[in-house]
């Protein structure tokens, strides 16, 4: 594991580790500036995020079943009897 550790560059030395450090500098600055978000806006943020998981975890419960059903047929026309003939 210590030579694993060893061969990767160090990232700090990247031009990207730069660019993400002024980033977080200036939204830290703004945070600063800006103060603690008022009650409203804290609602609000808290109900877009509420809406965006019920959103994607809907497309993923979806996504899920067309997954499941397409298991379940496979497996069905995979293990039948051949004298049985079932129309899916």
């Amino acid at each position: 594991m210590a030579t694993m550790i060893a061969d990767h560059k160090d990232v700090r030395s990247t031009r990207s580790y730069e660019e993400m450090e002024k980033i977080l500098i200036a939204q830290r600055e703004s945070y600063l500036k800006e103060g603690f978000p008022s009650f409203e806006t804290r609602v609000d943020r808290l109900d877009r995020m509420a809406a965006q998981v019920i959103k994607n975890a809907d497309k993923d419960m979806r996504r899920h079943q067309l997954r499941l059903r397409s298991a379940h047929k496979a497996h069905f026309l995979g293990c039948r009897s051949r004298h049985v003939s079932f129309r899916l």
